[in-house]
């Protein structure tokens, strides 16, 4: 045997299964174009009886509404929510229960704050179109908004329940009202 030449085997072969890549997560927010030129955004948090504000809501609203604000036809945004008692429930509390840091948090706050100001700055009317509970950064998403309209249903409860616990409101909305 030469000395230079490096010792081969054959090692047998293993069958390695490799687990299909899992699908993306289903969008929280659904962008719906009528004919009349007015948009709705939907919310619809799969697997869940409430929308809640977590970062990625949070990127899928902003996200459409960048889209939103490129479109020159649209005349006007409604924001409505598919759940039967529920607008958006805030914040999701247990991730906020969870955080890791001071700054995950501060993150989500920002984040949300930046979301908010964009409806705010939105250069076409928006609505809020209030059935069920919109509590905490939900009332806050209705009061970035130009007008609110709730139903009379027993269900519809709008406030900012942190304010008993904290003095002001995370996402802005408390101070950017335009009545």
């Amino acid at each position: 045997m030469n000395m230079l030449q490096p010792k081969t085997e054959v090692l047998p072969q293993i069958a390695v299964s490799t687990p299909a890549p899992s699908p993306p997560p289903e969008k929280t927010v659904h962008f719906v174009a009528r004919d009349d030129g007015i948009c709705l955004l939907v919310f619809d948090r799969p697997g869940s009886s409430a929308n809640i504000f977590d970062l990625r809501t949070l990127d899928e609203l902003a996200q459409e509404l960048e889209f939103i604000g490129r479109q020159t036809e649209l005349k006007g945004v409604v924001f409505v929510s598919a759940k039967p008692s529920v607008f958006i429930a805030g914040a999701d509390l247990n991730a906020m229960r969870k955080v890791a840091s001071n700054n995950d948090a501060r993150i989500l706050i920002e984040r949300g704050q930046a979301v908010m100001n964009c409806i705010a700055g939105l250069k076409i009317p928006t609505v809020a179109a209030v059935h069920g509970a919109a509590v905490g950064g939900g009332y806050e998403l209705c009061l970035a908004c130009d007008y609110r309209i709730a139903s009379p249903d027993h269900a519809t409860k709008i406030g900012l329940p942190e304010t008993k616990d904290r003095p002001v409101a995370r996402l802005g909305g408390s101070t950017a009202c335009r009545v």
